[in-house]
Protein backbone atom coordinates (compact mmCIF):
# COMPACT_ATOMS: atom_id res chain seq x y z
CA UNK A 1 0.00 0.00 0.00
CA UNK A 2 1.27 3.39 -0.68
CA UNK A 3 1.13 5.95 1.93
CA UNK A 4 -0.96 9.34 2.05
CA UNK A 5 -2.43 9.23 -1.50
CA UNK A 6 -5.19 11.96 -0.44
CA UNK A 7 -4.86 15.00 1.72
CA UNK A 8 -6.57 13.75 4.96
CA UNK A 9 -6.66 11.22 7.52
CA UNK A 10 -5.88 8.62 5.02
CA UNK A 11 -2.62 10.28 4.15
CA UNK A 12 -1.23 9.88 7.82
CA UNK A 13 -3.20 6.24 8.35
CA UNK A 14 -3.64 4.74 5.35
CA UNK A 15 -0.07 2.15 5.96
CA UNK A 16 -2.39 0.54 9.34
CA UNK A 17 -4.50 -1.13 6.69
CA UNK A 18 -2.83 -4.27 6.00
CA UNK A 19 -1.13 -4.94 9.26
CA UNK A 20 -4.09 -5.83 11.69
CA UNK A 21 -3.54 -9.44 11.68
CA UNK A 22 -2.83 -9.96 15.08
CA UNK A 23 -4.59 -10.25 18.66
CA UNK A 24 -3.60 -9.26 24.26
CA UNK A 25 -3.07 -5.30 23.47
CA UNK A 26 -2.14 -7.07 20.56
CA UNK A 27 -6.03 -8.49 20.18
CA UNK A 28 -6.80 -4.46 21.53
CA UNK A 29 -4.98 -2.41 19.49
CA UNK A 30 -4.13 -5.27 16.52
CA UNK A 31 -2.47 -3.63 13.56
CA UNK A 32 0.17 -2.78 16.08
CA UNK A 33 0.92 -5.69 16.10
CA UNK A 34 3.20 -7.98 13.46
CA UNK A 35 5.94 -6.10 12.51
CA UNK A 36 7.54 -5.07 16.33
CA UNK A 37 9.24 -8.25 16.78
CA UNK A 38 11.34 -7.71 19.74
CA UNK A 39 11.30 -5.42 23.00
CA UNK A 40 8.30 -5.14 25.52
CA UNK A 41 7.27 -1.76 23.01
CA UNK A 42 6.85 -4.58 20.88
CA UNK A 43 4.11 -6.22 22.56
CA UNK A 44 2.22 -3.71 23.75
CA UNK A 45 2.68 -1.75 20.28
CA UNK A 46 3.43 -3.86 17.65
CA UNK A 47 3.41 -3.04 13.62
CA UNK A 48 1.73 -0.38 12.22
CA UNK A 49 1.27 -1.05 8.38
CA UNK A 50 2.73 -2.81 5.44
CA UNK A 51 5.96 -0.63 4.88
CA UNK A 52 6.82 -1.75 8.72
CA UNK A 53 9.32 -4.63 7.71
CA UNK A 54 11.31 -4.50 10.37
CA UNK A 55 11.48 -5.55 14.16
CA UNK A 56 12.83 -2.05 14.99
CA UNK A 57 10.56 0.38 15.60
CA UNK A 58 13.08 2.71 13.84
CA UNK A 59 12.37 0.79 10.88
CA UNK A 60 9.00 0.20 11.39
CA UNK A 61 8.02 4.14 11.69
CA UNK A 62 11.03 5.05 9.40
CA UNK A 63 8.95 4.72 6.53
CA UNK A 64 6.68 7.81 8.08
CA UNK A 65 9.68 9.50 6.85
CA UNK A 66 9.59 9.55 2.79
CA UNK A 67 5.46 9.78 3.31
CA UNK A 68 5.25 13.01 5.63
CA UNK A 69 5.84 15.16 3.36
CA UNK A 70 2.64 17.42 3.28
CA UNK A 71 -0.22 17.82 5.74
CA UNK A 72 0.21 19.46 8.81
CA UNK A 73 1.23 16.26 10.44
CA UNK A 74 3.99 16.54 8.62
CA UNK A 75 5.25 19.90 9.20
CA UNK A 76 4.79 18.55 12.97
CA UNK A 77 6.73 15.02 12.50
CA UNK A 78 8.81 15.96 9.71
CA UNK A 79 11.91 16.01 12.08
CA UNK A 80 11.32 12.01 12.55
CA UNK A 81 12.24 11.74 8.82
CA UNK A 82 16.11 12.38 9.64
CA UNK A 83 16.24 11.06 12.92
CA UNK A 84 14.65 7.64 13.27
CA UNK A 85 18.06 6.03 12.58
CA UNK A 86 18.57 4.20 15.71
CA UNK A 87 16.53 0.28 17.07
CA UNK A 88 15.96 1.82 20.39
CA UNK A 89 12.71 3.79 20.94
CA UNK A 90 14.25 6.49 22.94
CA UNK A 91 17.61 6.78 20.37
CA UNK A 92 14.30 6.53 17.65
CA UNK A 93 12.22 9.27 19.72
CA UNK A 94 15.29 11.18 21.30
CA UNK A 95 15.70 12.65 17.85
CA UNK A 96 13.02 15.31 18.61
CA UNK A 97 14.54 16.96 21.37
CA UNK A 98 16.74 18.14 18.16
CA UNK A 99 13.60 18.59 15.92
CA UNK A 100 10.87 19.66 18.13
CA UNK A 101 11.73 23.08 17.97
CA UNK A 102 8.96 25.00 16.84
CA UNK A 103 5.67 23.95 15.97
CA UNK A 104 2.81 23.47 19.25
CA UNK A 105 4.27 19.61 19.04
CA UNK A 106 7.36 20.83 20.19
CA UNK A 107 6.58 22.29 22.97
CA UNK A 108 4.24 19.62 24.27
CA UNK A 109 6.75 16.45 23.67
CA UNK A 110 10.10 18.55 24.38
CA UNK A 111 10.71 16.72 27.98
CA UNK A 112 10.36 13.11 25.72
CA UNK A 113 13.91 14.25 25.14
CA UNK A 114 15.45 13.40 28.43
CA UNK A 115 12.99 11.07 29.64
CA UNK A 116 13.49 8.11 26.85
CA UNK A 117 15.49 6.09 28.52
CA UNK A 118 13.88 2.76 29.22
CA UNK A 119 12.83 -0.15 27.14
CA UNK A 120 9.38 -0.29 28.61
CA UNK A 121 6.68 1.17 28.18
CA UNK A 122 5.59 2.13 31.14
CA UNK A 123 9.01 3.85 31.82
CA UNK A 124 9.10 5.54 28.77
CA UNK A 125 6.34 6.79 29.30
CA UNK A 126 6.44 7.61 33.03
CA UNK A 127 8.80 10.02 32.50
CA UNK A 128 6.21 12.44 31.37
CA UNK A 129 5.56 12.52 34.85
CA UNK A 130 8.24 15.13 35.90
CA UNK A 131 8.68 16.89 32.41
CA UNK A 132 4.87 17.68 31.38
CA UNK A 133 5.23 20.81 33.53
CA UNK A 134 4.62 23.35 31.14
CA UNK A 135 2.49 23.88 28.25
CA UNK A 136 -1.08 22.72 27.59
CA UNK A 137 -0.20 18.98 27.08
CA UNK A 138 0.90 19.14 30.31
CA UNK A 139 -2.35 20.23 31.76
CA UNK A 140 -4.07 17.55 29.62
CA UNK A 141 -2.23 14.60 30.81
CA UNK A 142 -0.33 15.42 33.94
CA UNK A 143 -2.85 12.85 35.36
CA UNK A 144 -0.42 10.10 33.77
CA UNK A 145 2.39 11.06 36.47
CA UNK A 146 0.53 9.26 39.05
CA UNK A 147 -1.19 6.42 36.80
CA UNK A 148 0.91 5.09 34.43
CA UNK A 149 2.04 2.65 36.76
CA UNK A 150 -0.15 -0.43 35.92
CA UNK A 151 0.29 -2.84 33.12
CA UNK A 152 -3.26 -2.70 31.59
CA UNK A 153 -4.62 0.01 29.34
CA UNK A 154 -7.61 0.36 31.73
CA UNK A 155 -5.68 1.00 35.02
CA UNK A 156 -3.17 3.76 32.75
CA UNK A 157 -5.79 5.08 31.26
CA UNK A 158 -8.43 4.91 33.64
CA UNK A 159 -6.48 8.01 35.89
CA UNK A 160 -7.77 10.61 33.61
CA UNK A 161 -10.64 10.60 34.86
CA UNK A 162 -9.91 12.78 38.05
CA UNK A 163 -7.09 14.69 35.64
CA UNK A 164 -8.36 15.87 32.80
CA UNK A 165 -10.14 18.83 34.43
CA UNK A 166 -8.52 21.72 32.27
CA UNK A 167 -6.79 22.39 28.80
CA UNK A 168 -8.35 22.18 25.71
CA UNK A 169 -8.00 18.02 25.57
CA UNK A 170 -9.91 18.00 28.61
CA UNK A 171 -12.61 19.87 27.10
CA UNK A 172 -12.90 17.39 24.15
CA UNK A 173 -12.36 14.57 26.19
CA UNK A 174 -13.99 15.94 29.17
CA UNK A 175 -16.69 12.64 29.18
CA UNK A 176 -13.63 10.53 29.84
CA UNK A 177 -14.02 11.51 33.14
CA UNK A 178 -16.91 10.46 34.19
CA UNK A 179 -16.78 7.57 31.84
CA UNK A 180 -13.73 5.64 32.54
CA UNK A 181 -15.06 4.08 35.74
CA UNK A 182 -14.56 0.47 34.37
CA UNK A 183 -11.42 -2.13 33.65
CA UNK A 184 -13.13 -2.80 30.08
CA UNK A 185 -12.20 -0.53 27.34
CA UNK A 186 -15.56 -1.05 25.89
CA UNK A 187 -17.17 1.00 28.94
CA UNK A 188 -14.42 3.24 29.28
CA UNK A 189 -14.61 4.19 25.02
CA UNK A 190 -18.77 3.83 25.16
CA UNK A 191 -19.28 7.27 26.82
CA UNK A 192 -17.35 9.16 23.97
CA UNK A 193 -20.76 9.11 22.59
CA UNK A 194 -22.90 10.99 24.63
CA UNK A 195 -19.82 12.93 25.89
CA UNK A 196 -18.02 14.30 22.98
CA UNK A 197 -20.72 17.07 22.36
CA UNK A 198 -18.41 20.75 22.23
CA UNK A 199 -14.73 21.80 21.78
CA UNK A 200 -12.72 21.05 18.56
CA UNK A 201 -12.27 17.16 19.08
CA UNK A 202 -15.63 16.99 19.14
CA UNK A 203 -16.04 18.58 15.57
CA UNK A 204 -13.69 16.33 14.25
CA UNK A 205 -15.24 13.08 16.05
CA UNK A 206 -18.34 14.37 16.33
CA UNK A 207 -19.94 11.58 14.30
CA UNK A 208 -18.72 8.86 16.89
CA UNK A 209 -22.11 10.10 18.29
CA UNK A 210 -24.02 9.91 15.66
CA UNK A 211 -22.68 7.16 13.96
CA UNK A 212 -20.17 8.92 11.99
CA UNK A 213 -22.65 9.45 9.03
CA UNK A 214 -20.34 11.40 6.92
CA UNK A 215 -16.96 12.90 5.98
CA UNK A 216 -13.68 10.51 5.18
CA UNK A 217 -13.18 9.33 8.72
CA UNK A 218 -17.10 7.96 8.80
CA UNK A 219 -16.02 6.11 6.17
CA UNK A 220 -12.66 4.86 8.08
CA UNK A 221 -14.12 4.30 11.36
CA UNK A 222 -17.63 3.90 10.82
CA UNK A 223 -20.64 3.07 12.87
CA UNK A 224 -18.60 2.98 16.26
CA UNK A 225 -21.69 4.55 17.73
CA UNK A 226 -24.02 2.11 18.29
CA UNK A 227 -21.78 -0.72 18.15
CA UNK A 228 -19.88 0.55 21.60
CA UNK A 229 -22.18 -2.16 23.91
CA UNK A 230 -20.52 -4.65 24.33
CA UNK A 231 -17.31 -6.03 27.01
CA UNK A 232 -15.15 -6.95 24.31
CA UNK A 233 -12.71 -4.64 22.49
CA UNK A 234 -14.06 -6.11 19.50
CA UNK A 235 -17.45 -5.80 20.39
CA UNK A 236 -16.83 -1.91 21.25
CA UNK A 237 -15.43 -0.91 18.12
CA UNK A 238 -16.90 -3.99 15.62
CA UNK A 239 -18.70 -0.96 14.51
CA UNK A 240 -15.95 0.39 13.08
CA UNK A 241 -16.65 -1.10 9.57
CA UNK A 242 -19.49 -2.86 8.75
CA UNK A 243 -16.44 -5.87 7.80
CA UNK A 244 -16.26 -6.29 11.71
CA UNK A 245 -17.27 -9.69 12.43
CA UNK A 246 -14.65 -11.14 14.31
CA UNK A 247 -13.34 -10.59 17.77
CA UNK A 248 -9.92 -9.48 17.00
CA UNK A 249 -9.40 -6.03 16.50
CA UNK A 250 -7.38 -6.63 13.67
CA UNK A 251 -10.49 -7.90 11.41
CA UNK A 252 -11.95 -5.26 13.35
CA UNK A 253 -9.97 -2.62 11.85
CA UNK A 254 -9.13 -4.73 8.21
CA UNK A 255 -11.85 -3.17 7.07
CA UNK A 256 -9.87 -0.06 7.13
CA UNK A 257 -8.12 -1.15 4.10
CA UNK A 258 -11.22 -0.97 2.27
CA UNK A 259 -12.28 2.62 3.19
CA UNK A 260 -8.57 4.24 2.86
CA UNK A 261 -7.35 3.86 -0.45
Amino acid sequence: MTLYQSSELQKELSCLCTCLQSSELQKELSCLCTCLQSSELQKELSCWCTCLQSSELQKELSCWCTCLQSSELQKELSCWCTCLQSSELQKELSCWCTCLQSSELQKELSCWCTCLQSSELQKELSCQCTCLQSSELQKELSCWCTCLQSSELQKELSCQCTCLQSSELQKELSCWCTCLQSSELQKELSCQCTCLQSSELQKELSCRCTCLQSSELQKELSCRCTCLQSSELQKELSCRCTCLQSCELQKELSCRCRWIV
